[in-house]
């Protein structure tokens, strides 16, 4: 006797548990590419659908991949983004994600970015504030604040005078989901995102 074991999924897709924007923090008047992205590539969507950006510069057939300009979508400073996914057996519940968009001081980017190790973290994550340029070095004398947000734009945590490159930061006593940090370095104001899961 011939057996033979196949794992078939069945049912909706997946609520996407992220939109990844690229860049993450865009300038004004620049491209934007999104890409849904879903907990299991097995039950992911075979279509997308987008809400709250308008005038796709160009999308996948699917619509999984999406590109716009931050003038014809997201406002000045950011906004919601939403996508759900549907398949044959029906349709996930809408997910959303924070787009922050920069004025960029006119279209420029900025020389410096921010980057959180780890990310995504469950309790302690260090900042750290890296020039864009080999041309540009970061004067640690320099003083600068910081600011965290909640996805709903509570502010989490605010930080003034700091020195350095790097900052501490302990999430173990926050909730799990998305925070914006903003960094007023200098002239520029550099903005990221932390990921908290439990």
């Amino acid at each position: 006797m011939y057996s033979e074991q196949k794992e078939v999924w069945a049912g909706k897709p997946f609520q996407p548990y992220d939109i990844w924007f690229t860049p993450s923090t865009p300038c004004l008047d620049q491209t934007v590419i999104a890409q849904a992205r879903a907990y299991n590539t097995a039950l992911s969507a075979t279509t997308y659908e987008w809400r709250n950006i308008s005038n796709f510069t160009y999308h996948s057939p699917d619509y999984k991949e999406v590109h716009f300009t931050t003038s014809s979508g997201p406002l000045p400073y950011g906004t919601y983004v939403y996508v759900k996914g549907t398949n044959s057996c029906g349709s996930s519940s809408e997910y959303s994600e924070y787009l922050w968009v920069d004025d960029c001081g006119g279209g420029v980017p900025a020389a410096a970015s921010i980057v959180f190790t780890p990310n995504p973290t469950s309790g302690e994550t260090v900042l750290s504030i890296d020039s864009d340029s080999k041309e540009t070095t970061l004067d640690e004398t320099t003083e600068w604040d910081l600011e965290i947000y909640s996805e709903t734009l509570v502010m989490k945590e605010k930080r003034t005078g700091l020195k350095g490159n790097k900052y501490t930061i302990q999430t173990s006593g926050w909730k799990e989901g998305l925070y914006i940090v903003h960094v007023k370095y200098g002239e520029e104001v550099l903005t990221g995102k932390l990921m908290v899961k439990k």
